[in-house]
């Protein structure tokens, strides 16, 4: 079995907070056009209210970290605009996230 360090990720599996006030889908529109055509998005489910649980899934590029592909989205989507919170990232040609 291949370890974290030698494993490349392309999605990062987070908690995004939603802001006070602002529609879901709206939220969600405005992170899509933020990440352009170098990422995509998939809502997965509620955790809570104003909470909910996505995928930011990478475009044709791997990272060989989880910290260096959120770092990656950060530079198109700031923290001030789109907090959440980091469950982990799931391996290329996987399925499970790996949590850190």
């Amino acid at each position: 079995m291949a370890t974290t360090a030698s494993k490349k990720f392309d999605i990062l599996d987070v908690n995004l907070a939603i802001p006070m006030g602002v529609a879901i889908d709206a939220h969600l529109g405005n992170l899509r056009a933020s990440l352009s055509d170098h990422f995509e998005l998939k809502a997965l489910e509620s955790t809570r209210e104003k909470m909910l649980r996505a995928h930011i899934i990478c475009v044709g590029t791997e990272f060989p970290s989880i910290a260096e592909l959120e770092q990656a989205i950060r530079q198109l989507a700031g923290v001030e605009d789109f907090p959440w919170q980091r469950f982990g990232g799931v391996p290329v040609c996987e399925t499970a996230t790996v949590q850190f």
